[in-house]
């Protein structure tokens, strides 16, 4: 008993608790590494060969808290290409990242020149879902401020946008504009500020970057805390309770002193009284003092019999002995020994002896008469 209690309430603790962890919503986060080996340098260099005068990527440096890099901007700049792409993996090694359980991009930066940058995120598109050979990612798009001072960003994954550029570019036409956050391989930061037609170079620096979001409730946390809940009741669980064990095959158990003494006592009450009408198995258990459950179950465990199956038996083997032994009428016996209706009395009779109980009298009285005529009569000594 002691090993199944200690069982039922590990294992409760244990499906309760998994419950909570999926049913309860929490907050997760991720940090996004800025390590110098995950960035990259980008350039429009056809741009660039056409005519010097545009933007172009001049360095990268910095370690792993602070990332920094610079662009010269021309006077004739007119394509928001330089910057940097922080290219994302995972521990498996391959190059891509689920963004699908956060909501927010978090980001700290500054610009010594910029007023403002394009915050852009490449998504790996699954191969059944490729339309040209040449467009295995998706571009998603946003553009947010800058300025020479240290600023946080918070940054809704929802606004992110597929550009119109990109889908014109590759002849699309998307109903959903977020595309793949369950795949994101890239981040880029690329500047697109307008600028006065003077030469520049504009330092950025990215102090920080981090994904945030909140699980959502799993409905199937609630079966588990129901699982718990009912390894806990598995101590107290009793077959006997929920009527399983039928009164033919009752439990075997020990009595005690007090228990026997119990036993003895609702015999002798039934012996006493059981021709009266109208016995409740409720009034009886009130009669002796007891719970009616706690009667119920002594005469099931103890007698192997039920409260209505003992009064009847008690009641027949009474009514058969006074057919047997008297003449009174059969209407007058049943009424004597309990029952209240004669009706009653004949058919529970016949199911119990197999003959009426007219009958059961008549052949008491042959088989009384053939015995006494065997014996014949006594003769003087």
């Amino acid at each position: 008993m002691r090993r199944r209690t200690v069982i039922a309430i590990s294992a409760a603790l244990i499906s309760v608790s998994a419950g909570l962890a999926i049913l309860v919503p929490r907050d997760v986060e991720r940090q996004l590494a800025l390590s110098r080996d995950a960035m990259v340098l980008l350039d429009d260099d056809a741009s660039a060969a056409q005519d010097p005068g545009n933007s172009e990527a001049l360095g990268l440096w910095g370690g792993d808290s602070v990332l920094s890099w610079s662009t010269r901007l021309g006077p004739k700049r007119q394509w928001p290409y330089a910057g940097v792409r922080l290219v994302l993996g995972d521990s498996t090694g391959f190059g891509c990242q689920d963004w699908a359980g956060y909501d927010t991009l978090h980001l700290s930066l500054s610009s010594t020149l910029a007023n403002g940058l394009t915050l852009g995120a490449d998504t790996h598109i699954p191969p059944d879902q490729i339309r040209n050979p040449e467009e295995k990612t998706r571009r998603l798009q946003l553009d947010i401020p800058s300025s020479r001072d240290i600023r946080a960003y918070a940054i809704a994954l929802r606004d992110f946008q597929v550009p119109h550029w990109w889908k014109e570019s590759y002849k699309l036409n998307l109903l959903d504009n977020r595309g793949f956050l369950e795949s994101v391989c890239a981040v880029n930061l690329t500047n697109n500020s307008v600028f006065q037609p003077v030469d520049g170079i504009d330092t950025t620096s990215i102090y920080q970057a981090r994904l945030t979001g909140r699980t959502a409730a799993n409905p199937l946390g609630g079966l588990f805390v129901v699982l718990g809940v009912l390894a806990l009741l598995l101590p107290i669980w009793r077959p006997q309770q929920f009527g399983l064990v039928p009164p033919s095959s009752p439990a075997k158990v020990a009595l005690q002193n007090h228990e026997r003494e119990l036993a003895r006592r609702i015999a002798d009450w039934y012996d006493r009284n059981y021709m009266k009408s109208e016995l409740s198995m409720e009034g009886v258990a009130r009669e002796i003092g007891l719970h009616p459950k706690k009667l119920q179950t002594v005469l099931r465990e103890t007698f192997h019999t039920t409260h209505k199956a003992h009064l009847s038996k008690l009641r027949l083997d009474e009514a058969a002995r006074l057919l047997r032994e008297t003449g009174n009428p059969v209407g007058e016996i049943a009424l004597s020994v309990g029952f209240n209706a004669p009706s009653h009395f004949n058919r529970v009779f016949k199911e119990r002896f197999g003959v009426a109980p007219q009958a059961y009298r008549s052949q008491s009285g042959a088989e009384t008469a053939a015995e006494e005529a065997e014996k014949g009569p006594e003769g003087p000594n």
